[in-house]
């Protein structure tokens, strides 16, 4: 008996459920390659003012050429916005130069050989005549794909002032000509060609196939624990009063082991903060594997104490 009709079955004698059912997204999971395609994680935060290059909203970062400053933030979606689609979030991304917009980086250029991928996304703009340049880019090298991606459908759409649903077919040609190497992965770049704009995204989908299936909609957990391969933050400042690298009399350092929710992709870079207690300074060190951090904290007076206030580790694209 084929899955089609166990789940029939299991719906109801009445229930038909066929292929084409199936094919359109609604039984499939992990199918977009997005992360953070509906922009709701932002260990970041939700507002960025003045940058240029720099990461946002989770797995998300700003490109500005010629040093122009960017605005990014999360925005709540509306009742007249779920009218369009049903996502929280979208990102808003202001600039007053040409050639600003935003990325994303995808994993394993191999996945994309001789391969056709479907790029889909919600988008509206309040400023006329706003134009959203999609380009394909490889890294390490930094070189583009253009030559080995044939595009079709709609390749730079005009935005509107209402939201509308964009599709853009890549075809991706083989990438071993290209020169690939399992270090290189897909730069997607979403750039606004206009001179001074305001531009809103969501629903960011890449999925295998030629055809647009429905947005993927993933949990918050399951996305944030998809970013934290990337990246994870832990704001201990919250925790007003405790403090909990207390150095024991005699001793002029302490090890504060941090686990990570997710392996990262690579050993991360990491950072952190921490206040000196009891007098003295403080000096820190930070080691890291892909699963967790050591990090030592140095007090120039013994039996003091160091209030941890932050912790980052960063293993981005």
């Amino acid at each position: 008996m084929s899955n089609a009709r166990n789940l029939a079955n299991l719906l109801g004698t009445g229930t038909q459920i066929t292929t084409a059912d199936i094919a359109d997204g609604a039984f499939q999971a992990n199918k977009n390659l997005i992360i953070n395609g509906a922009m709701q994680v932002a260990q970041r935060g939700t507002s960025f003012s003045g940058i240029t290059d720099q990461y946002t909203l989770d797995r998300w970062t700003s490109s500005s050429a010629g040093g122009v400053s960017l605005n990014v933030s999360q925005q709540t979606a509306t009742s007249t916005d779920n009218g369009y689609f049903a996502s929280k979030h979208f990102a808003r991304y202001q600039r007053n130069a040409v050639l600003s917009g935003f990325v994303h980086k995808v994993e394993d250029l191999q996945q994309f050989n001789n391969k056709t991928f479907t790029l889909s996304f919600w988008a509206k703009s309040a400023d006329a005549g706003t134009t959203v340049t999609l380009t394909t880019y490889t890294v390490n090298d930094g070189s583009t794909l253009n030559s080995y991606v044939t595009r079709t459908y709609v390749t730079n759409p005009t935005l509107s002032s209402t939201w509308q649903k964009y599709e853009v077919r890549l075809a991706f040609q083989d990438m071993y000509a290209y020169g690939y190497s399992g270090s290189h992965h897909l730069r997607l770049q979403f750039f606004d060609g206009s001179n001074a704009a305001t531009f809103d995204i969501t629903e960011v989908q890449l999925e295998l196939g030629d055809t647009a299936t429905p947005f993927e909609h993933r949990s918050y957990g399951q996305e944030l624990a998809a970013c934290q391969r990337y990246y994870y933050a832990i704001d201990m400042s919250v925790i007003s009063g405790f403090h909990p690298a207390v150095l024991a009399a005699g001793l002029s350092y302490l090890i504060q082991y941090f686990p990570f929710p997710s392996e990262m992709r690579a050993a991360p870079s990491c950072t952190t903060t921490a206040i000196p207690g009891g007098g003295g300074s403080l000096s820190i060190s930070v080691g890291a594997t892909k699963t967790h951090a050591l990090g030592r904290y140095d007090q120039s007076i013994a039996g003091s104490w160091a209030s941890i206030q932050t912790f980052t580790a960063s293993a981005e694209l």
